[in-house]
């Protein structure tokens, strides 16, 4: 596992010093490298941090990913099972800095914007910037196997791998989810103002509106009986 981080605010932060504190509670997630990546949008300024855990391309790599051929940097947690396959799919002339999946999905974004989650085979939580295009975009995995959580402070979205890293104080509120299962499992958790991103869902952000806003967007369901086709029972039976 690997950790991540982002705030995403209206102007440049007066100094880095609460943004390395916070990253720094989520070493425990990665300890084979961690660091920070700042970027100035037309409408705002993203700070992005991640913790990393190498598991793919077990080489040193700076994190987060920052690939400025394609103009994209990302914070990445989680693996894509069927990288390769779609990194051939995307061989498209440029050389490939890593042997790592998280620049398959940088490519996979620029070649096919947020459709590429349906290609994914796998699981993960993610910040990416696009600089070319001015946004960002958060995503996390079908079953939501990797966590995200965000909250809004101070006229910022924040975004980790874990509340705890998130500006706080947050008072304790009631989740009944976590009373009765242990585990803030749908979008409410038992720290005030504190959201869980929901599983097959992604939040973009074109402007610093969509930032103070933000609104979930399901790209992917469970399918139910009802939709799906089932064999009944064996041909000659």
């Amino acid at each position: 596992m690997c950790g991540i981080l982002a705030s995403v605010m209206p102007c440049i932060p007066p100094g880095a010093g609460d943004f390395t504190r916070r990253l720094a509670l989520l070493r425990h997630r990665g300890p084979d490298g961690s660091g920070v990546v700042a970027v100035a949008l037309p409408w705002g300024h993203v700070t992005i941090g991640q913790a990393r855990l190498a598991i793919v391309d077990r080489r040193p790599i700076p994190v987060p990913f920052r690939f400025p051929a394609i103009g994209v940097s990302l914070a990445y947690n989680g693996e894509v099972y069927n990288w390769r396959a779609l990194r051939d799919e995307l061989d498209d002339g440029i050389p490939w800095e890593t042997e790592c999946d998280a620049e398959v999905v940088a490519r996979a974004w620029r070649a096919w914007g947020p459709s590429m989650l349906d290609r994914l085979n796998g699981m993960w939580g993610l910040v990416l910037v696009d600089e070319r295009a001015g946004e960002v975009f958060i995503a996390r995995d079908r079953a939501g196997e990797k966590p995200v959580y965000w909250s809004l402070v101070c006229g910022a979205l924040h975004v980790a791998s874990e509340a705890k890293a998130l500006p706080g104080p947050h008072a304790e509120v009631a989740c009944p989810e976590m009373e009765a299962l242990e585990f803030d499992c749908t979008e409410r958790t038992p720290l005030a103002g504190v959201h869980v991103l929901p599983p097959g869902t992604y939040l973009r952000l074109r402007s610093l509106g969509d930032a103070l806003a933000p609104d979930p967007v399901t790209w992917w369901t469970l399918p139910s009986d009802e939709t799906d086709e089932y064999p009944v029972g064996i041909e000659g039976e």
